[in-house]
C-alpha cells in the first residue's frame, strides 16, 4: 500500500510541477506581447504588421518614378515572404510595389527584428532583396507577401525577364491586382526563372512565356494554368507535384528532372526529357520523342500518345510504363518492373531481366518486334505480321494471340516447357516447331523460344 501511494504521490507532484512551470511560461509569454520591450531571461516579442507602398526607386543616386517598362530584367529575393506579380488596374494606376509585413514572435537578444531591404535600380535591371526577422527563439506566425503591381497602362519590354528566389515563400505569377478586378492584364516575358526551398509556384493563364521557363523547387508543388507556348522548359525537384495544361509550341522541349516528385502533364507539341528518380510522370499526348535518363528507377510512366521514338533505358531500373498509343519506334531496357504498350506503329525492341511485357501491336505496323527478357512472362497480341518478330525468355512465359488475318510462319521451342496451340486444341511438351504455315500466302516470321517457359499460342476471330 506504502509504495503504491509513493507513486500516486510522486505522478502528482510532476503533474503539478508541470503544470505551474507551463503556467510560468504562458505568463511570461503573454506578458512579453502586452510589453514588446520588455526582456526576461533574454528572450522579447516583436510583431511586424504594417504596409509599405513604393511608387519610386532609387537609380543613380536619385529618386525616379517606378516604370516597369525601363526594365529588361526584375530580379526578386526574399527568405520566408511569398513574391507575387499582377497585372491590373484596380492596385495599379501607376505600376508601384507593396511590401505587407505581417509576422510576429519572439527572438534573442541582438537577433534581427525587423525587414530591410536592398531596393534599388542598376541600369535595365529593377532589384529588391528582402532581408526578414530573425525571430531567433519562436516564430508565432508569418504570411509575408512582396507584391509587383504592373500596371495595365504600361507597355513592357518584349524581351523582360523576371527572377525570383525565395526559401520558404511561395510565388504567384500573373493574376488581379485585387480581388475585385474581374478581367486581370496579360504579362508577357521572355524568360521567367523561379528558385524556392519549399513554398508552392502558380503560374496563373494571364501569362506568356516566349522563350523558356525553368523552375527549380525542393518539396514546393508547381500549377501552370495556362497553355504554354514556351520554348523551352526546365523543371528540377526533389519532390513535390507539377500540374501542367498544353505546351503549344511544337518546338517546345521540355526537361522534366525530379528525385521523387508527381508530374501531371496534358498536351506537348515537342519532345520530352524526364529525369525522374523514383516518382511519377503523366501526360496526354507528346508529340515529339520521349526520352528518360538512365537514372530512371521506380518511375511510373503513364502516357496515352507518343507521336515521336520512346527511349526508356536503365538496365538496374525497376519502372513501370503504361503507354497506350506510339507511333515512332520503342527502345526499353530495364531489370524489373512492368512494360504495357499498346497500338504500336514503330519498330520496338525491348530487354527485360525480370518485368512483365505486355503489347499489343497496330493493325498497320510493319516494323521488326523484338522482345528479350530473362523471367518475366511476355503477352504480345498481333493485328497484322509483316516483318520478322522475335519473343525470347529463358524461364518466363510467352502467350502469343494473332488474329485470323494474319498470315505467317511460325517457329516456336521450349526446351522444358510446353507448346499450347490453342485454336488447334494441340499441347506438346519438348516440341520444336520450324516455318509452321499459317494463314494464307504467309511471307514473314514469327519467331518463340523458351528454355523452361511455356509458350502459348491462340488465333482469335476479327
Amino acid at each position: 500500500m506504502a509504495k503504491g501511494s509513493s507513486r500516486n504521490s510522486f505522478k502528482t507532484f510532476i503533474f503539478l510541477l508541470i503544470a505551474v512551470i507551463s503556467s510560468a511560461v504562458l505568463g511570461i509569454g503573454v506578458f512579453l506581447m502586452i510589453s514588446p520591450e520588455s526582456n526576461i531571461f533574454g528572450v522579447s516579442y516583436v510583431a511586424n504588421i504594417e504596409k509599405t507602398l513604393f511608387k519610386t526607386v532609387l537609380k543613380n543616386g536619385e529618386n525616379i518614378n517606378l516604370e516597369i517598362s525601363d526594365y529588361n530584367k526584375i530580379i526578386f529575393k526574399t527568405q520566408n515572404a511569398n513574391i507575387k506579380v499582377l497585372c491590373g488596374k484596380d492596385n495599379a494606376n501607376e505600376s508601384n510595389i507593396v511590401l505587407e509585413k505581417n509576422s510576429f514572435g519572439y527572438y534573442k537578444n541582438d537577433s534581427k527584428t525587423d525587414y530591410t531591404y536592398d531596393y534599388y535600380a542598376s541600369g535595365p535591371i529593377l532589384y529588391f532583396t528582402l532581408y526578414e526577422p530573425e525571430y531567433s527563439f519562436l516564430k508565432l506566425y508569418g504570411n509575408t507577401n512582396l507584391i509587383l503591381n504592373i500596371s495595365d497602362f504600361e507597355i513592357l519590354n518584349p524581351n523582360i525577364n523576371f527572377e525570383f528566389e525565395t526559401e520558404n515563400g511561395s510565388v504567384t505569377f500573373g493574376g488581379a491586382t485585387s480581388q475585385n478586378e474581374v478581367n486581370p492584364s496579360l504579362i508577357t516575358t521572355q524568360r521567367l526563372s523561379i528558385i524556392t526551398q519549399n513554398g508552392n509556384i502558380n503560374i496563373n493563364e494571364k501569362v506568356k512565356i516566349t522563350d523558356c521557363l525553368s523552375i527549380m523547387t525542393n518539396n514546393g508543388n508547381t500549377n501552370i494554368n495556362l497553355d504554354l507556348e514556351t520554348l523551352q522548359f526546365f523543371y528540377k525537384s526533389n519532390g513535390g507535384k507539377l500540374t501542367t495544361k498544353d505546351f503549344t509550341n511544337n518546338l517546345s522541349n521540355l526537361y522534366l528532372d525530379t528525385e521523387q516528385g508527381n508530374l501531371s502533364l496534358k498536351n506537348v507539341n515537342g519532345g520530352v526529357n524526364l529525369y525522374v528518380l523514383n516518382g511519377q510522370f503523366n501526360a496526354k499526348l507528346i508529340k515529339g520523342n520521349f526520352e528518360t535518363s538512365q537514372n530512371i528507377n521506380t518511375t511510373r510512366v503513364n502516357i496515352d500518345k507518343v507521336e515521336g521514338n520512346v527511349k526508356i533505358v536503365n538496365e538496374e531500373g525497376n519502372f513501370k510504363v503504361n503507354i497506350k498509343e506510339i507511333l515512332g519506334n520503342v527502345n526499353i531496357k530495364t531489370s524489373g518492373g512492368n512494360i504495357k504498350l499498346d497500338n504500336l506503329l514503330g519498330e520496338t525492341n525491348i530487354q527485360t531481366k525480370s518485368a512483365g511485357v505486355d503489347i499489343t501491336m497496330n493493325k498497320m505496323n510493319t516494323k521488326k518486334l523484338t522482345i528479350n527478357t530473362e523471367s518475366g512472362n511476355v503477352l504480345a497480341n498481333f493485328k497484322n505480321i509483316s516483318n520478322v518478330h522475335l519473343l525470347k525468355t529463358l524461364s518466363g512465359q510467352i502467350n502469343v494471340k494473332f488474329s485470323s488475318n494474319c498470315a505467317f510462319f511460325l517457329n516456336a521451342q521450349s526446351e522444358k516447357g510446353y507448346i499450347n496451340k490453342v485454336w488447334l486444341n494441340e499441347k506438346t511438351t519438348g516440341e520444336i516447331i520450324n516455318n509452321l504455315r499459317i494463314g494464307l500466302s504467309p511471307f514473314f516470321l514469327l519467331q518463340l523460344n523458351s528454355e523452361t517457359g511455356n509458350i502459348i499460342i491462340d488465333r482469335y476471330n476479327e
